[in-house]
C-alpha cells in the first residue's frame, strides 16, 4: 500500500464491489511485542489465512510505504520511455514477459 498521495491518483474503489472483512493486524503491535496483536495474527491467521497488516506508526513500516513509493515512481519512469528504448532491453521479447534487463 503506497502512501497516500497514491490513493489521490487512482480511481475511486467501485461501491457495488463486496469486499471482504479481514483482521487488521498493526506491525508496530508486533514490535512492541504486544500479546494482543499477536494473537490476533494467530487467529488470523488460524481462521482466515489471511490479514490486512497495518504499517502506520512503525518506522519500518513508513520505509517499507516509501520505497514501494519511489518504485512507483520508477515504474512511471519507466514505461514513459520510448518503445524503441524499452525493446532494446526487453528480456526475449515477446516470448518472455519478466521484464527488461539492462
Amino acid at each position: 500500500m503506497p502512501t497516500p498521495r497514491y490513493f489521490t491518483q487512482a480511481p475511486a474503489f467501485p461501491a457495488e464491489t463486496s469486499v471482504a472483512s479481514l483482521p487488521t493486524i498493526s506491525l508496530r503491535g508486533l514490535q512492541d511485542k504486544s500479546s494482543t496483536e499477536g494473537e490476533k495474527l494467530f487467529e488470523a491467521c488460524r481462521e482466515w489465512n489471511f490479514f490486512l497488516i497495518d504499517l502506520r506508526d512503525s518506522d519500518d513500516g513508513t520505509t517499507l510505504l516509501q520505497d514501494a513509493e519511489r518504485m512507483f515512481d520508477l515504474t512511471t519512469e519507466l514505461f514513459a520511455l520510448d518503445q524503441a528504448t524499452l525493446d532494446r532491453y526487453a528480456y526475449d521479447a515477446p516470448r518472455d514477459l519478466t521484464g527488461y534487463v539492462h
